[in-house]
């Protein structure tokens, strides 16, 4: 296709988006366009499918509702051009530059022409090493999509379905992925600092080497019915004294990155739960039974531990700052004081690398808890059992 046949599509085109006489739809399905221009042109719904476009030209182009069915765009630049509601099904995009494009509501999932006997196999899209800072791509369905070392700097793809996708490597730093669906998604080595992974669907998304943050906390409701309904249970059962709802019991299941910020959960049996990376800060878990739970890297900020059953809890790398973890005074059916308490049992608890920074022990049991690289500055430990501890250990040497 010459260049002059291709100025003249363009402007049949420009008629027929006008309704004007003489005009038509531009068609270029199929054709070896490589290294052809189409920046700044205006090419709504145009029909791209199959085509060649290797290294084109769509700098600022309005592409919306276009056709880009299994077209081949590797090392095209389509910065700042607009994709909304584009399809771009199956196509192979390999270190395109999208800097700044809208591709809301774009549609990239796989797609295949059919072969000649008709047994045409869909092909995920392939944004390996693509340029895609800035990006607007809210909505857009990208299940599968290949975006292994891609740079996706502050790209919003909150709402997007990412499923199955591949990001190995992908710099999203300051992406928002608020709401995205990321079930089964590879983001193994992928920059995620700053970005926000609020009421993002993570179920078996792979985080290897991450670094994630783990207070872009997922909300209570991302759980499922069944664990929603079993916490808003106990939240009646508590506001109730007993009267409705009923006692959590959440035992053994995984609510990694979960936000219970100022939840209270007293009472309830969490036992070998995960709370990898939750935010739970201000939340009140007194008297619960939390024994063999893991909290790695939580946010458990002025938590509020009293009582509870924290024996071989992993708590290393939380953030437990003013938390509490106190004995309760023990009282008899009347609310009278029986002269006696019921210590917070921390023994045999990991600890290291964690910041208990002010936060209370008093009375507690931290018998042979692995307290090492953790920061108890400032720390209340009056009556506490520290046999067996470093801190314990560093007291005796002084």
């Amino acid at each position: 296709m010459t260049p002059q046949e291709i100025i003249e599509i363009l402007k049949r085109h420009e008629l027929w988006l006008q309704n004007k006489g003489g005009g038509q739809r531009a068609s270029f399905a199929m054709q070896d366009l490589r290294g052809s221009s189409f920046a700044r042109a205006n090419l709504q719904n145009a029909k791209f499918s199959g085509a060649d476009l290797s290294g084109s030209d769509f700098t600022g182009a309005d592409l919306r509702q276009a056709d880009f069915f299994a077209a081949t765009l590797q090392a095209a630049i389509m910065a700042e051009a607009n994709l909304e509601g584009a399809d771009l099904r199956g196509a192979q995009m390999k270190e395109v530059i999208l800097d700044g494009a809208n591709l809301k509501n774009a549609d990239l999932r796989a797609g295949a022409l059919l072969s000649d006997d008709g047994d045409g196999k869909p092909l995920p899209v392939d944004l390996t090493g693509a340029s895609m800072n800035n990006v607007e791509a809210s909505g857009a369905m990208m299940a599968g999509v290949n975006m292994e070392n891609a740079r996706m700097n502050n790209a919003n793809l909150s709402g997007a379905n990412l499923s199955g996708a591949i990001a190995v490597n992908a710099d999203l730093t300051g992406a928002n992925l608020g709401g995205a669906q990321l079930g089964g998604a590879r983001l193994d080595g992928a920059n995620l600092r700053d970005a926000d992974l609020t009421h993002a669907k993570m179920k078996n998304t792979s985080l290897v080497g991450t670094g994630i943050d783990p207070v872009a906390a997922r909300p209570a409701e991302d759980f499922g019915a069944i664990v929603h309904r079993i916490l808003l249970d106990h939240f009646e059962w508590k506001e109730t004294d007993g009267k409705k709802g009923r006692r959590a019991n959440l035992l053994n299941e995984d609510l990694s990155a979960i936000n219970l910020s100022g939840a209270n959960l007293d009472g309830a049996n969490l036992r070998g739960t995960k709370f990898v990376g939750a935010k739970m800060d201000n939340a009140s878990f007194v008297m619960a039974d939390l024994s063999q739970t893991e909290f790695q890297g939580a946010d458990l900020r002025n938590a509020d531990f009293s009582g509870a059953n924290l024996r071989k809890t992993n708590l290393t790398n939380v953030n437990a700052a003013g938390a509490k973890f106190n004995a309760v005074p023990l009282r008899d059916h009347d609310g009278n004081l029986m002269g006696r308490d019921w210590a917070t049992n921390l023994m045999g608890a990991v600890m290291t690398g964690g910041n208990f920074a002010k936060a209370e022990f008093q009375g507690a049991n931290l018998m042979d808890a692995n307290t090492i690289a953790a920061e108890f500055r400032d720390a209340d430990l009056t009556g506490a059992n520290l046999r067996g501890t470093e801190i314990g250990k560093q007291r005796q040497r002084a």
